[in-house]
């Protein structure tokens, strides 16, 4: 296979890569014929992008072999992007010129009437036939296009056939270079066995094509046989000579018209003012009119309609349309001005009588003389009318001949517009007596603002205007009689809402009837100073606000308002709100609407991770970090390299003051481990060991088994029973909380009484003879005895024998063994707000950590991927909120959350200040239905909301109370407010602490919904105008 030019497209190039160190990589997969390196700034991050283009000559399949390679391998350590590159304009270009040039070459090849040098024509033995010419006469005037374009020789007789014997004795031409006559056999085609076969079937000549006629005429006439050609040669000729006679009738008018005739002696005749006298004949105008007259008599009246001035009029609109009939055009298109004056009404007397004088007491007014010029009123423009008492009685008058009008007309009404219809010609105005125009209030404030931006206040100030309450006379939503339109989210009609708001106002009086004095009058305090919004309108429908001035102490100042806050300020602005007493929320209908207002950019975020092009891409990333780096205890090789690795993909992801904080987290390795039943029987019993667990002695223990199922049972057994045995735990699972405790607490339990050992039922509800792993805790005034955990179905059936009274022993081997602690790190980015940097910071989190059994893709894999790609997500989608989201990959959280403890002290000085809400993911990914939530009254009637805006992943389930998450708890315990991923994990602890913790549990689909949620819910948080509100203790 020849080899072929290939350019390929290579993007991600670490910075400062040189060409020759790109052509060393490529140089394996072929001969480099060219390679270019260029930079482009990315206009959402500005960071520098370096990409380039390389040209290299291999065969076909190398090219899908080397792109191939490269997305598995790292260069730098980074991944390069290789794919075909798309064709320049100038390649394009070229390729199309190639292409044009072979395809002409092509075609020339097999061009039937080109002549090779090799063969040379063969002397024809006997002259062909040529055909025959039609003979033409004298008197043609005009020649065929074809005796135009091609001259002939004449030929011996024009008025007959040249015959095939005359032409042979004919003089034979000269000999030209090259030959002009191509002939055509007959021949037969056929496939035969899948080829083409070409049979000759005589000798003569089929068809004679003459090549110094041009292509396109002989294409045309090579379909026509001797006796077509000949009527078509008639028909041409016929055409020619109809032709001719148009154009000496044409040329002889034009003369005619012009008064200067070709022939004196013709001349046409237009009329009968010429003497006919000489007898000369007339010249028809037009062939075959008859000269005698057909006796009709023209009959030219005007219409009625283009009489007059009017007329004049429509006549010069018709003729505009050069006569067309399909503008006819009659009085009903004449302007009010083109029409014939009428004569006046007495109305229309005494409304020109009005106006000259308000036009003269307007002169009177402005000292200057005003001209009345004539004008054209519409019978729609309505004009305001000054009242005059003395005119009242002539104005009614006037109106009584109009209301027998009406009486005439009221069979019409149905046919008029709407707009026709109108009350009253006439408009009066009164001017209440105590009209005056009102001054700033009494008491101006310092700040300004414009009030109807900044929603509710805090608190009341001093110039809140009073309102009218009353049941009748109070609307929060429109004025009576006003025109003033709204627009209402709901579908209810304005009087469905008054007997709402009249039903509530009534309940809540009874309900105040009903409360202690004191307490109502409190109430009462409370109300009188609540902030009734911006303004409000009056029964009148006149709208009322402190329009321009608040109090310096209002708490609308302190907050975000369209970024004018700067970076580092603190985010206080919360709004006062929580339930009512039914336990129903009653938050602000601004605030409300802000966050529905979010609704579009969550269905964005779930498109783009869930269907666009950021499907798949959550899982892909989450099996990467587990095929690469495995299990990864805390203190291991393995988890601090998957940090390293993290770091450095936040860094090409854009992501934001990327870092890491340390944190001492403990250190414990797992050896070698047996459990062997060796009476009465033998039998292995899979285990593993807990974490902190002691080992055995060298060679193991062998001891009699004790089992018991709980806690309690075993307190009524004497220590003198137990003393030296291995106890054996086997409780009945009633949740992961309830039974993990015996996994905490079973040695130091077993240890008070004398135990050598205990053995612990693995902590999950289904089992399939997997034992499963977790953390152990020692008291501290106890001695240290190795603990592990064995099957469900082992510890059950031990449990079983004993309580037969059958006698157990069993050989334990663990060379499980503590290290001292060590240094790990806490992998941290962000996603820096527009208006708040270090403050008011909205946290996403899962821990990085595993246990050394599996590898980590479910606990908590799923829960770190999906925190650290919300970030990716948005930065790539240009979502910025006003608040910085940062991602934390806690260490250390199997052993005892080492790593959000370790955070948290080093943050608590301001972190009050620095945070504002807390999500963690650590209990699966699977399939979303919405989300836990922790914290206060207030900001659980917000995150409601939130939750709600999560309908197009069907995952808008709220459960509260919860623990948020274990990491976060070191805050959430504390007032903090706080959020959970709930999801569809009922089996998630079929899988827990075991070998069953794969990628074979986490679905593409449900990890890509999971960090759609996660992602929006994030966003929502840190962008909204109000911090979330907490209530934190120290």
């Amino acid at each position: 296979m020849g080899l072929k030019s290939h350019r390929l497209f290579v993007g991600n190039i670490p910075a400062g890569t040189s060409e020759s160190e790109l052509s060393a990589e490529f140089r394996a997969y072929g001969t480099i014929e060219f390679i270019e390196i260029k930079t482009k700034t990315n206009p959402l991050n500005d960071a520098v992008e370096t990409f380039g283009f390389v040209t290299l000559q291999t065969e076909d399949y190398v090219v899908p072999q080397c792109i191939k390679e490269f997305q598995q391998e790292q260069f730098k350590g980074v991944y390069l992007s290789v794919s075909r590159a798309k064709e320049s304009f100038l390649e394009k270009l070229k390729r199309e010129r190639e292409e044009a040039e072979a395809q002409k070459k092509s075609a020339s090849s097999l061009d039937p009437y080109k002549k090779t040098e090799e063969k040379k024509c063969v002397e024809v033995e006997k002259t062909l036939p040529v055909l025959p010419t039609l003979s033409k006469g004298d008197d043609s005037s005009s020649e065929s296009s074809e005796s135009d374009s091609e001259p002939e020789e004449p030929t011996p007789n024009k008025n007959a056939y040249t015959s095939y014997e005359g032409a042979a004795a004919s003089k034979a031409p000269k000999p030209k270079p090259e030959d002009e006559i191509v002939k055509k056999w007959n021949q037969e085609t056929y496939i035969e066995y899948g080829k083409l076969k070409i049979v000759p079937i005589t000798g003569k000549v089929a068809e004679v094509i003459d090549r110094t006629k041009p292509h396109q005429k002989r294409s045309q006439e090579k379909h026509l046989g001797e006796n077509a050609r000949i009527a078509d040669e008639k028909r041409k000729q016929g055409l020619n000579n109809l032709k001719s006679t148009y154009e000496s009738q044409k040329l002889a008018i034009k003369n005619a018209l012009a008064g200067d005739s070709l022939n004196k002696k013709k001349k046409i005749t237009f009329d009968d003012y010429e003497d006919d006298s000489a007898g000369n004949q007339k010249l028809s105008l037009f062939d075959g009119q008859d000269e005698d007259d057909d006796g009709f008599v023209g009959n030219f009246t005007l219409r009625k309609q283009m009489l007059g001035e009017e007329g004049q009029k429509l006549y010069e609109m018709q003729t505009s349309f050069q006569a067309d009939n399909r503008f006819r055009l009659d009085a009903r298109f004449l302007e009010e001005g083109d029409k014939a004056a009428q004569p006046k009404t007495k109305q229309a007397k005494a409304t020109e009588k009005e106006r000259m004088k308000q036009l003269e007491i307007l002169s009177n007014v402005t000292g200057k003389p005003i001209i009345a010029e004539k004008r054209v009123e519409s019978k729609n423009n309505l004009q305001m009318q000054r009242f005059d008492p003395s005119q009242h009685k002539e104005t009614e008058k006037n109106d009584k001949p109009q209301q027998s009008v009406e009486k005439k007309t009221e069979s019409k009404k149905a046919e008029r517009r709407e707009d026709d219809f109108k009350v009253s010609e006439q408009k009066f105005y009164k001017v209440s007596d105590g009209f005056s125009i009102s001054s700033a209030p009494k008491v101006q404030s310092e700040g300004f603002s414009l009030l109807s931006l900044f929603g509710r206040a805090n608190a009341s100030n001093g110039d809140q205007m009073d309102v009218d309450e009353t049941e009748e006379a109070y609307y929060e939503d429109k004025p009576l009689k006003s025109d003033a339109r709204f627009q209402y989210e709901s579908s209810d009609s304005e009087d469905d809402k008054q007997s709402k708001k009249k039903k509530k106002r009534d309940l809540d009086k009874k309900k105040s009837a009903a409360e202690p004095e004191g307490k109502r009058k409190a109430k009462s305090q409370a109300k009188s100073t609540e902030q009734k919004g911006p303004g409000y309108y009056t029964k009148q429908g006149i709208w009322k606000e402190n329009f321009f001035f608040l109090p310096s102490n209002d708490g609308r100042l302190e907050g975000p308002l369209f970024g004018w806050a700067s970076a580092g300020v603190t985010d206080n602005r919360v709004d006062t709100f929580g339930k009512r007493n039914d336990g129903s929320c009653d938050l602000p209908d601004s605030l409300l609407k802000e966050i529905h207002g979010y609704q579009p950019i969550v269905n964005k975020i779930v498109n783009k991770i869930v269907n666009g092009e950021f499907a798949g891409r959550t899982w892909d990333s989450l099996a990467e970090l587990v095929d690469t780096f495995g299990a990864r205890v805390a203190g291991s090789d393995q988890l601090e390299k998957a940090i390293d690795y993290v770091v450095t993909k936040m860094q090409a992801d854009g992501l934001e003051n990327v870092h890491t904080e340390n944190a001492t987290v403990p250190h414990w390795v797992r050896g070698y481990e047996s459990a062997e039943l060796v009476k009465p029987f033998r039998k292995n019993l899979p285990l593993l060991g807990l974490g902190s667990s002691i080992g055995t002695p060298r060679g193991g223990i062998i001891a009699e088994v004790l089992a018991v199922e709980s806690f309690k049972e075993f307190e009524a057994i004497a220590a003198e029973q137990v003393r030296g045995k291995i106890v054996v735990f086997s409780p009945v699972w009633e949740s992961y909380g309830r039974t993990v405790v015996y996994r905490s607490q079973a040695a130091s339990v077993a240890s008070r009484k004398g135990a050598v050992a205990a053995l612990v039922r693995s902590i999950t509800p289904f089992s399939i003879g997997s034992p499963h792993t977790g953390q152990q805790h020692y008291q501290d005034d106890v001695k240290k005895i190795p603990v592990a955990c064995i099957t469900v179905e082992d510890a059950q059936m031990l449990l079983r024998k004993y309580r037969r009274g059958e006698r157990m022993e069993i050989h334990l081997e663990m060379e499980d063994r503590p290290m001292e602690p060590v240094v790990s790190r806490n992998s941290i980015g962000e996603l820096v707000g527009t208006t708040f940097t270090n403050t008011s910071v909205v946290v996403v989190s899962g821990h990085l950590d595993s246990w050394d059994v599996g590898v980590g893709a479910m606990d908590d894999g799923g829960g770190a991927i999906i925190s650290w790609k919300a970030l990716t997500y948005l930065k790539a989608m240009g979502l910025r909120p006003r608040r910085t989201i940062r991602a934390i990959l806690w260490t250390g959280e199997e052993e005892g959350l080492y790593g959000g403890a370790a955070y948290k002290e080093a943050h608590k000085a301001q972190e009050e200040k620095e945070f504002n809400f807390f999500f963690e993911s650590d209990i699966g990914t699977f399939e979303p239905r919405g989300l836990d939530f922790v914290g206060n009254a207030d900001a659980e009637c917000v995150f409601r909301e939130i939750v709600k805006l999560m309908a197009p992943l069907n995952a808008t389930e709220f459960e509260t109370p919860t623990d948020g998450g274990p990491d976060i708890s070191h805050w959430t315990e504390r007032g903090f407010p706080g959020a959970s991923l709930l999801n569809k994990n009922e089996k998630y602890f079929w899988f827990h602490h075991s070998a069953g913790d794969s990628m074979a549990v986490e679905d593409p689909k449900n990890l890509d919904k999971c960090a759609a949620l996660w992602t929006a819910a994030a966003y929502v948080v840190a962008d909204l105008s109000i911090a979330m509100p907490k209530d934190v203790q120290p």
